[in-house]
């Protein structure tokens, strides 16, 4: 995960978005890159770490926060929120928690709140793995602003959520901490940009965590992005997660407590031995070359006759 290197203090990066903490100011913004936007992404702050879970194993909380502002009637539809949500089917499954949503308008020149109710939170089945949760947001109009939290809690590690920095709409401001512990390593892949605003990579000087009696601190990774234009989909583009902007993660070691390493995915060379020896692809693979053979032998034999006696054989 070590890519990317600043002498800069990852701690003197002020929080300057906050849930709950909304100025009149922010009603009247528009991003004039795209002025005709019909709503706009004011922040989306993500942070993930790793906790000791109940079961002596480590689990990977991740928090979201993010805040948009709707200009026109087509824009209503950014109220409309699904988390989606894994279960492996043997007793393992990630879990929504804490979420938090409010609509705020201006009234006579004052902000007006209205919260989410939990019973208007709802968790649907996508397919045998996957669920999501939904809600939609309440008293919705042109010029309002919504603002959304929530932690999801995963015991799968090999999946540290991922960050889209781009949407459908422009983002005024992006942010994502990885906090991540010593015992995994990832490597992180930059889709869609050549660069962030800002990225910071460091230990974390601050605070000494404990985890089978191993004394650890977290290696702290803040990538940061400004202005980022909507994405515009376009025809024959298959899924528009192969092009947005977005912060792709693997899994790439494993360090043990006890001692002791486990690699996963470190370079494309080694992806192919994994594939070739595996019983769901490498067989398969085999018996089509075995296929590939007889046939090209059959091809070989019936070389000169003519079509219905090839279709005949």
């Amino acid at each position: 995960m070590g890519i990317f290197f600043s002498n800069s203090s990852l701690f003197s990066q002020e929080i300057t978005k906050e849930f709950g903490k909304i100025h009149l100011t922010d009603f009247e913004y528009q991003y004039e890159f795209e002025p005709e936007a019909d709503a706009i992404v004011l922040f989306d702050i993500g942070e993930t770490e790793f906790i000791d879970n109940s079961n002596g194993n480590l689990d990977i909380l991740f928090k979201r926060t993010k805040r948009v502002k709707i200009n026109t009637k087509e824009g209503l539809a950014q109220g409309n929120i699904t988390i989606p949500f894994y279960a492996d089917g043997h007793g393992k499954t990630e879990k929504i928690i804490d979420i938090k949503a409010i609509t705020y308008n201006l009234v006579n020149g004052s902000v007006q709140q209205t919260q989410l109710a939990k019973s208007d939170i709802f968790t649907e089945k996508i397919n045998k793995y996957w669920r999501q949760q939904k809600f939609a947001f309440p008293n919705l109009q042109e010029g309002t602003i919504i603002e959304y939290k929530y932690t999801l809690q995963t015991p799968f590690q090999v999946n540290l959520p991922d960050w889209e920095f781009q949407s459908s709409i422009p983002t005024v401001y992006s942010r994502y901490v990885a906090r991540i512990t010593p015992f995994y390593e990832y490597i992180c892949q930059l889709q869609g940009a050549s660069e962030f605003s800002n990225h910071i990579s460091e230990e974390d000087k601050t605070l000494n965590k404990f985890f089978k009696g191993i004394r650890y601190r977290d290696l702290i990774h803040l990538f940061e992005m400004k202005n980022i234009p909507s994405f515009k989909d376009e025809s024959y583009i298959t899924s528009k997660d192969d092009y947005i902007i977005k912060l792709d993660f693997q899994l790439s070691n494993i360090h043990y407590p006890q001692g002791g390493s486990k690699e996963f995915l470190t370079t494309y060379p080694k992806l192919i031995q994994k594939l070739k020896a595996s019983d769901y692809f490498g067989k398969y693979l085999k018996q089509a070359k075995r296929l590939a053979k007889d046939l090209l032998k059959k091809e070989l034999v019936l070389k000169g006759t003519t079509k219905l006696d090839k279709s005949q054989q």
